[in-house]
């Protein structure tokens, strides 16, 4: 009995920190090559910053589907990553 408490005490922690750490997929080197899926032009970049500024998500999701190379975008998304964690990473980094 006492290790099926134990079991449901490390789930419940397990649960605690998925729901307080978010996505915890690592979007570093897909930030770091956003100039291979982003369009060299000076009003996109203006809009790109403008919109990471505000930390809008939602806006930012919308303007990346949009705009970005997703194919490209894909290859340096990690595994399990999406597009809103992307999208947040990029906001808060």
């Amino acid at each position: 009995m006492a290790r099926l408490d134990e079991v449901n005490r490390l789930q419940k922690i397990a649960g605690i920190l998925k729901e307080n750490l978010g996505d915890a997929a690592d979007y570093s080197e897909a930030a770091f090559n956003l100039d291979k899926f982003m369009p060299e032009d000076e009003t996109i970049t203006m809009e790109y910053f403008n919109l990471k500024d505000m930390g809008d998500v939602e806006q930012l999701v919308g303007f990346l589907e949009q705009e970005a190379d997703m194919e490209v975008l894909d290859r340096y998304m990690p595994e399990g990553g999406t597009l809103e964690g992307f999208a947040e990473y990029l906001i808060n980094n």
